[in-house]
C-alpha cells in the first residue's frame, strides 16, 4: 500500500502538474484589510534581522542554511523516510483548518452558536494521509487533510533536552542538521517544540495569534501568510481568554459580518508569501491568516519559550501589561522588548501593541480568579500545559464575559447590574475592580488618570451583552 501510494502520487504530478502546483487559491479576506507586504530581510542573522526579533516585530528572511538537509522534505522525501506504520495526527479541513483547545484535548467542544466548524481529527500513516489527499484531490469532497508531526519537543520548561518525535532514524539523522546554532546567535530564547506541517493547495487556517515567538520555515512548495499586529485585536475581535477558540478571531474573513463585528475593516494586515528556504518570524500575539499555495506544502514551526525558562509561562499576560503600562508611564523610551517586571519574568519580543493585548488576557484571568467554583464550569477538559493554554470550558467563559461588561460599566462610570443576577464572586466586585485598578496604578507610577481609559477601551466592541 505504501510504496502504491508513492507510486500514484509521482504519476499524478506528472501527468497534471497544473492542477496541482500552479494554480494559487484566491485570498481568503478582503483585499482591503491588506497593507502592502511584510518586511523581507537579506539575512536571519543579520544586526537588523536581531533587532526585529527582539523589539518584537515581524519580518521574512532567507535561512536555507539554517535548514540543512531539510530543505528536500517533500510529499516523496517524507513518504520514504516515515516509519510506516507510525500514525499521526490528520485535520480533516472542510472550510478552513479551526483549531480549538477542547479538540486538542480530546474533549468534545460545546456549542457556540455555530460560528466556525471545528476540525475534525484521525490518526494516520502516512501513506493514509497520501491516500486520503489523492482522494479529495479527485472528489473535492470530504475535507483537505493535513498533517501534523511533533519532530522535537520540551515537555517543562525545567527539561534540559528536547525529546524526538517517531519521525525514524533517517528523518532524525536529517534533522541534526538543522543549525540551531543560528537560532541563539540571532538572539532567540531556548527552543520548546519543533513542528512539522503537512498539506496541500488551498488549506487556509483560520485568523489567530499565539502566546510565543514562533519561527516559520518553508522546507517546500509555498504558503501565503497575512499577519496582522497585535494592536489590531479590536478589529479582529478575539474569542473571550476562557471561551474553546481563546486566540482565534470572531470574524469569518470571507463574509465579515459588519452587524456584529462593525471596525473588522480598520484591520491592516502584510502580505508574504514563502519559497522554499524561507524564515518567517511571528512575534507573540501578531495574528496570522495563513493559506497554502501549492502541493506538496511542507513547512517547519520553531518554537521558543521566554528569556527566563524556570519563570511559568501563565506570567506572560501580567509582565504584557507591566511592560504596555510602563511604556504609557513615561518609565520606557520607545518601549523595551526584553521586559524585566515586577511580576517575577523576562519576555522576549513582545512589541507594545502585544503588550496591550496581553493586558486584556490578564485582566479576563484577574476576574477569573475571583469567581466562585461551581463545579459547573466544564473542567472535564481542564488540562494543565506549560504553554499556559488548558480549556476550562464554555461556563467560565459566559462567567467572565459578563463581569467584563461590570467592569467597562464601572469605567465609564455607569450603574452596574445588580449583583444577585450575576455569577458569584469571592468578593464583592468593588473590590476586585479596586484590586485590578491598583495594580495598573502601580505599574503607572501612580499616573492613575491611565486606567479608566484603558478599562474602557478594553470592553469596546469586545463583551458586549450576549457575546
Amino acid at each position: 500500500m505504501r510504496r502504491g501510494s508513492r507510486s500514484s502520487w509521482r504519476h499524478r504530478r506528472r501527468t497534471k502538474p497544473a492542477e496541482i502546483d500552479s494554480i494559487d487559491p484566491p485570498l481568503r479576506c478582503p483585499a482591503c484589510v491588506t497593507n502592502g507586504e511584510l518586511p523581507r530581510l537579506d539575512s536571519f542573522t543579520s544586526s537588523k534581522a536581531r533587532a526585529f526579533l527582539r523589539k518584537g516585530q515581524a519580518f521574512v528572511a532567507p535561512a536555507s542554511s539554517t535548514i540543512g538537509e531539510m530543505v528536500r522534505w517533500d510529499f516523496e522525501h517524507l513518504a520514504r523516510h516515515l516509519p510506516p506504520t507510525q500514525r499521526f495526527d490528520v485535520f480533516k479541513v472542510v472550510d478552513r483548518l479551526v483549531m480549538s483547545h477542547s479538540l486538542r484535548y480530546g474533549v468534545p467542544a460545546s456549542a457556540d452558536g455555530g460560528s466556525f466548524e471545528r476540525s475534525a481529527v484521525s490518526a494516520l500513516t502516512f501513506a493514509e494521509f497520501l491516500a486520503a489527499t489523492e482522494a479529495y484531490e479527485a472528489t473535492r469532497s470530504g475535507g483537505r487533510p493535513y498533517l501534523g508531526v511533533d519532530l522535537l519537543r520540551r515537555a517543562t520548561k525545567r527539561q534540559k533536552d528536547l525529546a524526538l518525535g517517531q519521525v525514524g532514524s533517517s528523518l532524525a539523522a536529517e534533522l541534526r542538521t538543522f543549525r540551531m546554532g543560528d537560532l541563539e546567535r540571532a538572539g532567540m530564547p531556548p527552543m520548546s517544540a519543533i513542528h512539522l506541517f503537512v498539506g496541500s493547495r488551498a488549506t487556509c487556517y483560520h485568523c489567530h495569534y499565539d502566546l510565543n515567538p514562533n519561527l516559520h520555515f518553508q522546507l517546500s512548495g509555498r504558503k501565503r501568510f497575512i499577519i496582522f499586529p497585535p494592536e489590531d485585536w479590536p478589529c479582529l475581535y478575539p474569542y473571550p481568554v476562557h471561551h474553546d477558540l481563546d486566540r482565534r478571531s470572531q470574524v469569518d474573513l470571507d463574509k465579515p459580518d459588519d452587524a456584529r463585528f462593525p471596525r473588522w475593516r480598520e484591520a491592516r494586515g502584510m502580505i508574504v508569501e514563502l519559497n522554499p528556504g524561507d524564515c518567517l518570524y511571528i512575534p507573540p500575539l501578531w495574528w496570522h491568516h495563513v493559506q497554502t499555495l501549492t502541493t506538496p506544502c511542507v513547512s517547519m514551526a520553531v518554537w521558543f519559550y521566554d528569556d527566563q525558562p524556570m519563570v511559568d509561562r501563565d506570567l506572560m499576560p501580567s509582565s504584557g501589561a507591566a511592560a504596555h503600562l510602563a511604556a504609557l508611564g513615561g518609565k520606557a523610551d520607545g518601549f523595551v522588548a526584553t521586559v524585566d517586571n515586577g511580576f517575577g519574568g523576562m519576555f522576549f519580543g513582545l512589541s507594545a501593541g502585544a503588550a496591550s493585548l496581553s493586558l486584556t488576557r490578564w485582566a479576563e484571568q484577574v476576574v477569573a480568579m475571583y469567581l466562585v467554583d461551581d463545579g459547573a464550569d466544564g473542567k472535564a477538559g481542564a488540562r494543565a500545559q506549560d504553554s499556559g493554554e488548558a480549556y476550562a470550558g464554555d461556563a467560565k467563559e459566559h462567567k467572565v464575559a459578563a463581569w467584563m461588561r461590570q467592569l467597562g460599566k464601572h469605567a465609564r462610570g455607569e450603574a452596574m447590574d445588580d449583583e444577585r443576577g450575576l455569577p458569584a464572586l469571592k468578593e464583592p466586585f468593588v473590590q476586585v475592580c479596586a484590586a485590578i485598578e491598583a495594580t495598573l496604578r502601580a505599574d503607572l507610577g501612580g499616573r492613575a488618570e491611565r486606567v479608566g481609559p484603558w478599562l474602557r477601551a478594553l470592553v469596546h466592541g469586545r463583551f458586549r451583552r450576549g457575546s
